[in-house]
């Protein structure tokens, strides 16, 4: 199986070492990952965002052989999922620049 530290050591993406250090320095049993998003492109109220939104992938909705795992030299190891149509997915329609959507990831 998928070791954590293995993932994050071979994704030239993210720089954990930081927030590890962070995280061992408060003696932490735990962490959570926290994004924000927004659209970026210049809209309005009579113009919201209606291309591309951000969808989210309800987790009580996947099951374990959904998951693949994706090893390649140049990018790392990540995971992917397969289609099954017992996933839920939900959007916020029509965001404008002045909303934000919190989520853990």
């Amino acid at each position: 199986g998928l070791v954590f530290e293995d993932v994050v050591n071979r994704n030239p993406f993210f720089d954990f070492d930081a927030q590890y250090a962070e995280y061992e320095e408060a003696e932490a049993e735990e962490y959570m990952l926290v994004n924000l998003w927004r659209p970026v492109r210049p809209m309005s109220a009579v113009d919201p965002c209606r291309s591309y939104p951000l969808c989210f992938l309800d987790s009580s909705t996947l099951d374990g052989d959904d998951f693949v795992t994706v090893d390649s030299a140049s990018l790392g190891i990540a995971i992917s999922l397969k289609e099954n149509p017992k996933q839920r997915f939900y959007y916020y329609p029509d965001m404008t620049l002045d909303e934000v959507v919190v989520f853990k990831q």
